[in-house]
């Protein structure tokens, strides 16, 4: 009995030195694109997953549309509008690559935002940012997608700690 909490001990103080590390936090934004948050009339639609990372400003995009009015010439992140919603543009925070001069396709990117820990980061969660797809009927944007609700994905730091933790656990009943 003596070596089971001693075993017990040992993971727990592990787990706790380990978990000091484990401080970043990446969030996930599933972004819906339509023209109706910039008003072109277009039937286009498309979706994203941009996943930003809370510390070290690391952001990755990639997603697809369809069904544009014209063809695709270009796809940005932009950030940050004077409000959080649609309408009012902002700059670009990132250049995105896409499957050019044509109506449907994919859209990728990966950088660093370097806001992460500024006001900056605020105004990314409070949805404040967008992702633009211009087209070359619409060369300011056809269709757009505001990143808002992030969901918090665990990082693979985490999820060792939590199984680490649950081993232990099991070792502990037997």
């Amino acid at each position: 009995m003596i070596m089971h909490k001693m075993t017990f001990l040992g993971v727990a103080t592990l787990a706790l030195g380990v978990s000091t590390y484990a401080t970043a936090d990446i969030l996930q934004f599933d972004v819906v694109l339509d023209a109706t948050q910039i008003s072109t009339g277009s039937l286009g639609t498309g979706t994203a997953t941009a996943l930003f990372n809370n510390i070290t400003g690391d952001v990755s995009i990639a997603g697809s549309f369809a069904d544009l009015t014209g063809t695709s010439s270009m796809a940005h992140l932009h950030g940050f509008t004077p409000s959080a919603g649609t309408g009012g543009g902002a700059g670009v925070l990132l250049s995105l690559a896409i499957d050019a001069g044509v109506a449907a396709g994919n859209f990728s990117g990966a950088g660093i935002i370097s806001m992460a820990s500024d006001p900056g980061f605020a105004k990314m969660l409070g949805g404040q940012s967008y992702i633009n797809i211009h087209s070359s009927t619409s060369p300011g944007g056809e269709i757009r997608g505001q990143l808002v609700n992030p969901v918090v994905v665990p990082e693979p730091g985490s999820i060792a700690l939590v199984s680490l933790a649950g081993l232990a656990l099991l070792r502990r009943r037997r």
